[in-house]
């Protein structure tokens, strides 16, 4: 099924990140000059700094929620994604009408592509 075929994938992806961090960390551990430490925020600073990330990680949460637990298929989870972004784009007007007829012109030639590659 296409849900056990995303595990698949989910489990070495998953692992490549840990070895990449565990990369990164190395390296700054052997040469501190080459992460130089940030500034220090204050909690509140840190949860403000996150206002702009909560809809997108509650769209994640919400399409791979329901893919692994079966309440919808991988197809209607694109659809539910693609759905969420939209209105997304809206409550943070950023999609005006040109941006708008931008996205739509590449998903045509997106999908114009991949049906000339099916036939």
């Amino acid at each position: 099924s296409i849900r056990e075929l995303f595990a698949a994938g989910f489990i070495p992806g998953f692992l490549g990140i840990l070895l990449y961090l565990g990369a990164v960390r190395y390296v700054v551990w052997r040469i501190p000059e080459a992460g130089p430490c940030g500034e220090k925020l204050s909690w509140p600073e840190r949860l403000k700094a996150l206002n702009g990330v909560w809809g997108v990680l509650i769209l994640f949460t919400i399409v791979m929620g329901g893919i692994y637990l079966g309440i919808f298929t991988p197809t209607e989870a694109a659809g539910i994604g693609a759905g969420g972004a939209f209105v997304i784009a809206l409550a943070r007007k950023s999609l005006t009408f040109g941006s708008l007829f931008d996205i739509l012109t590449d998903t045509a030639r997106t999908s114009a592509m991949l049906f000339a590659v099916l036939i």
